[in-house]
């Protein structure tokens, strides 16, 4: 039914985007900050998130860009303000 599988397809985008944050802020951003320090580590995580969506239908170098600011800079300055995913 629909129901159902609108149910799976929340369930399926959900577990992709708890993917998504540990690996990105919980693996890469952790990584990279303590490597090469707080604000370049936000930007270079930025970049990966923003441009690892690259290859969704319809996505441009502008949604990329988008993406990599309001979720990747905001998200990992959201990890740094609070250390938790």
């Amino acid at each position: 039914s629909r129901v159902a599988f609108f149910g799976r397809m929340v369930l399926l985008f959900l577990a992709v985007a708890i993917f998504e944050e540990v690996a990105v802020r919980g693996i890469i951003f952790r990584q990279l900050e303590h490597a090469i320090g707080t604000w370049l580590a936000m930007v270079v995580s930025a970049f990966f998130f923003g441009f690892g969506h690259r290859g969704n239908p319809g996505a441009t170098w502008v949604s990329s860009v988008a993406i990599a600011i309001e979720a990747g800079a905001l998200l990992a300055a959201a990890y740094v303000a609070t250390r938790s995913l």
